[in-house]
């Protein structure tokens, strides 16, 4: 028992929904494994998972797609507009591209295939409410190491990490950006590809972002926290993470980035 002086650390509350038995084992197994995780209860369908979900108010709702009656979609849908703070992971079989619409449409944390096993689910979690930062970072530069900076590749990374991520190219504009990057900027995700960054998020948040470009453009690592005033959201306080890009000439030709906002983190801190 802690004693008056110990800080008793909080367990984030874990809601698992999936209609096969076996695979509802397996995930509970494998959470209540990882540090400051708990899992508050086990549903097997959709509906039993939202009236649950309400009554307990979980932290984390991992939730398989195919459920019988409401569907991860349909119960997602529900419990984002009721349990707007809490994080949602789809587990599915089948990660297409109308599941990730789906996930989009129901702004989903996070969209995962089973087939990528219990270490991308763990990735998954880490990144939604452990040591996010960290673990973008690593999986950015098992990315960049791997060549795996395609399109598809980074969707997939982006997806299953439930992080805002974007690629910039020397010239300054945007390469490609996620749906998590495009709401945060409350833009339509169509209106960045080979658009001028400067375009996008306004003078005076370039201004203030620019020295960080020009950094990892020398191929360096940045790592950071800013506050910037954006087009659109106004001023914002963000933690980024650069990971430069290079050619075949191993000359930087762009960038990774994870741009997360902060503003309510610090808010709370200096209000707490």
């Amino acid at each position: 028992m802690a004693g008056p002086d110990e800080t008793v650390p909080v367990r984030k509350r874990v809601l698992i929904a999936d209609d096969n038995k076996s695979m509802r084992d397996v995930i509970r197994s494998f959470v209540e494994r990882q540090p400051g995780l708990g899992v508050c209860a086990v549903t097997e369908n959709g509906t039993e998972t939202i009236d649950t979900a309400l009554a307990l108010r979980p932290d984390l709702l991992i939730l398989d797609v195919q459920m019988p009656g409401v569907n991860g979609f349909e119960a997602a849908s529900v419990l984002k507009k009721e349990l707007p703070n809490a994080k949602t992971v789809l587990f599915t079989l089948h990660e297409d591209m109308l599941g990730k619409a789906l996930a989009s449409a129901v702004d989903a944390s996070s969209i995962l295939s089973k087939l990528d096993g219990l270490e991308g689910l763990g990735q998954a979690i880490e990144a939604l409410v452990g040591n996010r930062a960290k673990v973008v970072d690593e999986c950015l530069e098992r990315a960049v190491q791997g060549r795996q900076i395609n399109t598809a590749g980074l969707a997939k990374l982006a997806e299953r990490l439930g992080a805002p991520l974007t690629r910039c190219d020397r010239n300054l504009k945007y390469m490609w950006v996620n749906r998590h990057y495009a709401r945060w900027l409350k833009r339509p995700m169509e209106e960045f590809a080979g658009r001028r960054i400067l375009d996008v998020i306004g003078k005076q948040a370039f201004d203030t972002l620019r020295p960080r470009f020009e950094e990892v453009l020398t191929g360096t690592d940045v790592h950071y926290e800013a506050d910037a005033d954006y087009n659109l959201i106004g001023q914002r306080q963000i933690s980024a993470i650069y990971k430069p890009t290079v050619d075949g000439d191993g000359v930087a030709d762009g960038w990774i980035a994870f741009v997360e906002d902060i503003t309510n983190q610090k808010s709370d801190a200096a209000t707490g």
